[in-house]
C-alpha cells in the first residue's frame, strides 16, 4: 500500500527538499500551496500524513485544526515547518505530531519523516 501526503506549503526551496524525502520514502505526495484548497482536500479525502508550512503561525494552525476537525482526516500524523520555537506549545496542543525547522535541511527531514513513516 502507497502512504500518501499532502504538502501544504508557501516556501519553494522547503517544499523541494520536503518533495525529495517522501519521494526517497516512497510517499506519494500532493502539493497544495493553498491554504482555503488545502482545508477542502483535507475535508475530502484521506492522507497519511499533513505536512504544513504556512507564511504565518495563524495559517499553520487554522489549517491543523481544520484538518483535526475532518473526519477522514482527524487522526492524520501532522507535521508542521516553523520558523522558531514561539507556537510549539500550541503546535502540540492541536495534534502536531513531527516539528520542523526552517530552514528546512534535507537529512534532518528525511530522519523525522522516516520516523513519521514507522508511526
Amino acid at each position: 500500500m502507497t502512504l500518501s501526503a499532502l504538502l501544504v506549503c508557501v516556501d519553494d526551496k522547503a517544499a523541494e527538499v520536503l518533495r525529495r524525502v517522501l519521494k526517497e520514502l516512497d510517499i506519494r505526495v500532493e502539493s497544495c500551496p493553498d491554504f482555503a484548497r488545502a482545508a477542502i482536500r483535507t475535508a475530502h479525502e484521506r492522507f497519511d500524513v499533513v505536512i504544513v508550512d504556512g507564511a504565518s503561525s495563524a495559517d499553520v494552525t487554522w489549517l491543523l485544526r481544520e484538518t483535526r476537525s475532518s473526519r477522514v482526516n482527524d487522526a492524520t500524523l501532522a507535521v508542521a515547518v516553523v520558523n522558531s520555537q514561539e507556537s510549539i506549545k500550541e503546535l502540540f496542543s492541536l495534534g502536531v505530531n513531527f516539528i520542523l525547522y526552517k530552514p528546512v535541511a534535507y537529512e534532518r527531514a528525511l530522519s523525522s519523516l522516516r520516523a513519521a513513516r514507522s508511526v
